[in-house]
């Protein structure tokens, strides 16, 4: 593999599944929303039954592939205990959610919570693909090359020896 096996990924294919028979795309990933400079503080509400998150909806630049994929915002749950990200409904022009990205469980690994369970839900088809975590170590240290498409091939990604099981 060299470099240009790397390609970058926008508009249309931002959208696309990352594996056949999986719902997460590189938009669910990446999570562009967060970055988006408007957005609406709707306060408060009840996650499940005793958790708390911090509603915002966050709405997309007008020339954006997600306001052309007629994406009318996200709302992001942060929880107030954890200060993490809880939940995210993807809102369409219609404002129905279309779909839901839900942090189901965390673990404690190490002194510090991770999330164990995530399901992604897309209301229009019923289908459901969910992300469990096995096995994790926090508190490493990662060269950033391995984040850059140029030298992430010749950096060494081997598993950190502190991974913990869950």
């Amino acid at each position: 593999m060299s470099g240009s096996d790397f390609e970058l990924i926008e508009g249309e294919a931002l959208f696309e599944p990352i594996m056949p028979g999986l719902l997460y795309s590189p938009f669910d990933l990446q999570m562009p929303f967060v970055y988006w400079k408007d957005f609406t503080y709707e306060g408060p509400t009840l996650v499940g039954v005793s958790r708390v998150a911090q509603q915002f909806l966050m709405q997309p630049p007008a020339t954006s592939a997600s306001a052309e994929r007629g994406i009318s915002g996200v709302r992001v749950g942060l929880d107030d205990t954890y200060n993490a990200l809880w939940r995210i409904e993807v809102v369409n022009a219609e404002s129905e959610v279309a779909s839901r990205f839900a942090v189901e469980s965390f673990k404690k690994i190490q002194e510090q919570y991770i999330v164990k369970r995530i399901t992604l839900t897309d209301y229009t088809s019923r289908d459901r693909t969910t992300f469990e975590v096995k096995a994790a170590s926090v508190g490493i240290s990662l060269n950033h090359n391995l984040f850059c498409p140029e030298t992430a091939l010749s950096v060494d990604a081997s598993i950190p020896s502190s991974m913990k099981e869950l």
